[in-house]
């Protein structure tokens, strides 16, 4: 696989963030297929676009956080979940890993680090 057929969507509610994120996916010439910014649109997206991998961030606003989130989408397609999260709540933390994401990045997020994360998927 390459890296522009990596299909990611990132899932993030701070749009600064969210468009940090996606500039240096994009650099990198990864194929970012949508984003969103709450769990809700993070789910009905996933099940348009079908990305491979999801950027989700943990503390969404809105009624379902990134967690809620991941589980339905991870019901419907197997999808690889790098959760994202500057909360550092154990329960909160032990409670994503206990959906075996591919990975867990605490915020503030390192480009450099994610994309050389992303790219172990090529």
């Amino acid at each position: 696989m390459s890296i522009e057929n990596v299909k990611v969507m990132i899932v993030e509610d701070d749009m600064i963030i969210r468009l940090d994120l996606e500039r240096a996916l994009q650099l990198a010439e990864f194929n970012i297929v949508a984003t969103a910014s709450t769990g809700k649109s993070a789910v009905e997206k996933a099940q348009v676009h079908r990305p491979n991998v999801i950027l989700m961030d943990i503390g969404l606003k809105g009624s379902m956080n990134g967690i809620e989130a991941a589980k339905l989408i991870q019901q419907t397609k197997e999808t690889k979940i790098i959760f994202l999260s500057g909360n550092s709540d154990v329960k909160t933390n032990e409670e994503a890993l206990k959906l075996t994401p591919f990975s867990f990045v605490i915020k503030p997020v390192n480009a450099s680090v994610l994309v050389d994360l992303l790219n172990t998927l090529v």
